[in-house]
């Protein structure tokens, strides 16, 4: 047992040195692993940094990894040395978004360090051509930018519309159209919804170029809208059809003076001229520089022209075409068949031709004209001019109107309708006829005329019924009416045997039926209504007129009052009497009584009175009052209108027994006092007579 313990103690330090040694190789080497960067720490996509690391395994390869967001990214590959350091070794940016990111050294998948310091990847932009006329596509290509965010492409100062492809990891692909801008090398900007822009240096050299042509199809003798940039300022600007030659010259304008706001650019019109049908190309040529631009595609296509556009059947009619293929023959027709005895015509080196022919038998109205080559048709539109004319072209029913017309078929019978209606018929004379009838009844407004013939050709015209209504008498401003005024409404060309309703204001007043011609009358007395203007309405229905009624608003006189007069002691119960007042919209009055002279204290008041006269009734008896403290009444008139006239001048009166009415009311001061001396004198003599009287019993 000693023994083994001695063995056991004698192996201890080795198997102590032996865990140490196992545990030095599970010990994070992260723990003493140095990252950097050499350098600048910051670059644009593709562009390479330089990266080292000390203190990691011998001999070892590893990955250098950009990490933004979770998102890792790979660099590059690094491989240390025989002394366990990565010395500086190139990597590349990859494609990655703009902003920081931290620089990972991986092994594998699992990260052994991350550098001290993060990476800035910056946004740059690479342009393809670098030269390129006006109205040319150039490619922007950018990486480093914001994730999906919306890029801004600038040239120089001019904001582009460009389309805009974004790519994954910060990149897009956008072409634009170069605009008319100066002929200069103008630097190309992008910029991100974060204000991230490009830090490299890109740049287009613009050339002269046709911007715009507007439309970029259409036929010859059309007028066009040329656009572009890029020439000399000030310069002169030859524009050419298809080839740069003096019996294809268009025009010559100039461009833009250096001191505008757009040196160098152009803006005209052309005409399109004879051309063959397919692409042509439109040229500009800077007259300074001697340079031609690329030739700006047109698409003529055929059209025809018909002289005249509208004709009786059998009338002639020219066709001009233009825009067809050149040298190729054209045939004819009508309405999609062929037109018998017309035969086809050949164009010339421009696609040209002229062709007279007869309008072939057809119904009235819109017929399609083709002309047609191998290639494809032309059409226009002809009008068979079956034709009637009016005389009036408007008025009541009960009017007579009639009806000429001509280009119907030679012979036979027209039927003339009235909004579908027949009215009559005509005997055709070489395509002629003449014909009369009589307005019926019916809706205001636009009626149609139709004559149609045996082949179907038709013809119409529009006449305007008119309705005829008049308010009798007619009031104004100047002339107003009354209450009770006697009006009469009278009207034509309402709808036949219809009932008519009158209405003033809101309020009926009063109906009839018209008759065949929509002929009616009603006769009303204006109602009592305030002064001013009323409406006055008359329908049948569909058909409504309207009319002003002037009401009157003269106030009626101020009434003369009769009785109680102020001089004689009224009975009771008081009989109020007063003067007729007279006013054409009818009188009511208003009998106030007041127990002061400032009419302020009211005691009786009687409205809507329609006699000159009131008798108080019972309970209407007035106390007894005396001379000092009368009552005061007065009489106000209002006509039927709502005019008020002025008050009576208010007059007093006393009812019942007063010792106040004993005592004059005229008697001066000293014949007050006088009277006072003789009661005095009477008073004392009586009292001594009595006295001595009384003393000698």
């Amino acid at each position: 047992m000693k023994t083994k313990f001695k063995a056991l103690f004698r192996a201890l330090p080795v198997m102590l040195l032996a865990t140490l040694a196992l545990t030095a190789t599970v010990v994070p080497v992260s723990a003493a692993i140095s990252v950097n960067i050499v350098g600048t720490p910051s670059g644009t996509v593709y562009s390479q940094f330089t990266v080292s690391a000390t203190e990691v395994t011998a001999s070892t390869q590893y990955s250098i990894v950009l990490l933004q967001n979770g998102i890792e990214r790979f660099a590059g590959n690094v491989t240390s040395d025989g002394d366990g350091n990565i010395p500086n070794s190139p990597v590349q940016v990859p494609p990655a978004p703009a902003g920081y990111h931290s620089v990972l050294l991986k092994q594998g998948s699992a990260t052994i360090a991350t550098a001290s310091t993060t990476f800035t990847v910056y946004p740059s932009i690479s342009v393809t051509p670098t030269t390129a006329p006006v109205g040319s596509q150039v490619m922007v290509n950018g990486t480093g930018y914001a994730l999906n965010s919306l890029v801004t492409l600038t040239l120089g100062t001019t904001t582009l519309q460009p389309q805009i492809t974004y790519l994954p990891n910060g990149s897009f692909s956008a072409s634009f159209t170069v605009p008319p801008v100066a002929r200069n090398t103008h630097n190309i900007s992008a910029k991100d919804a974060f204000n991230n822009i490009n830090v490299n240096i890109a740049s287009l050299a613009v050339t002269p170029g046709i911007a715009n042509i507007t439309p970029i199809e259409g036929k010859v003798g059309d007028t066009i809208t040329v656009t572009g940039g890029g020439f000399t300022a000030g310069g002169s600007v030859q524009l050419y059809f298809d080839t740069v030659s003096e019996a294809n010259l268009l025009k010559t304008i100039t461009a833009n003076a250096s001191t505008s706001t757009n040196p160098g650019a152009i803006s005209t019109t052309i005409v399109i001229p004879a051309a063959a049908r397919g692409n042509h190309n439109i040229i500009a040529r800077d007259v300074s520089s001697t340079t031609n631009t690329p030739g700006k595609v047109y698409t003529v296509t055929p059209k025809i022209i018909l002289t005249p556009v509208s004709g009786a059947v059998g009338s002639a009619v020219t066709v001009t075409g233009s825009g067809f293929s050149a040298n190729t023959s054209v045939s004819f027709e009508w309405d999609g068949s062929a037109i018998s005895g017309v035969a086809a015509v050949t164009t010339n080196a421009t696609g040209g031709f002229t062709k007279t022919f007869n309008i072939p038998n057809a119904t009235s109205g819109e017929h399609t004209i083709t002309a047609r080559d191998a290639t494809g048709p032309a059409e226009a539109v002809y009008t068979v001019a079956a034709k009637i004319t009016l005389n009036p072209t408007s008025g009541t029913a009960g009017s007579t109107v009639s009806v000429q017309g001509n280009g119907f078929q030679t012979i036979g019978t027209v039927s003339i309708t009235y909004d579908n209606a027949v009215m009559t018929t005509a005997t055709l004379t070489n395509g002629t006829f003449t014909a009369t009838f009589t307005i019926p009844g019916g809706v205001a407004g636009n009626h149609t005329i139709m004559a149609t013939d045996g082949l179907s050709n038709t013809a119409t015209e529009t006449f305007t019924s008119t309705l005829s209504a008049t308010l009798s008498p007619i009031t104004s401003t100047a002339a107003p009416g009354h209450v009770g005024q006697e009006l009469t409404l009278t009207g034509t060309g309402f709808l036949p045997t219809s009932a008519i309703t009158a209405s003033f204001g809101t309020s009926a007043i009063g109906s009839a039926t018209s008759d065949a011609t929509g002929a009616f009358t009603i006769t009303f007395k204006a109602p009592a209504v305030t002064t001013g203007n009323h409406t006055v309405t008359v329908t049948d229905g569909t058909n409504t007129r309207t009319f002003t009624f002037v009401m009157e608003g003269v106030a009626p006189a101020a009434p003369v009052l009769v009785a109680p007069d102020g001089v004689n002691k009224p009975k009771q119960p008081i009989v109020y009497e007063w003067d007729d007042v007279t006013d054409d919209s009818g009188v009511t009055y208003t009998l106030e009584v007041f127990t002061n002279a400032e009419l302020n204290i009211l005691i009786l008041k009687k409205e809507g009175l329609t006699t000159s006269s009131y008798t108080a009734t019972e309970t209407e008896k007035l106390p007894s009052v005396s001379k000092d403290a009368p009552y005061y009444w007065r009489v106000i008139a209002t006509d039927g209108a709502g005019n008020v006239g002025d008050p009576a001048t208010p007059i007093s009166f006393v009812v019942g027994f007063s010792f106040a009415d004993l005592i004059p009311d005229d008697v001066p001061t000293w014949a007050w006092i006088t009277i006072g001396v003789f009661v005095l004198l009477i008073a004392g003599g009586l009292g001594y007579y009595f006295y001595r009287r009384s003393y000698s019993y």
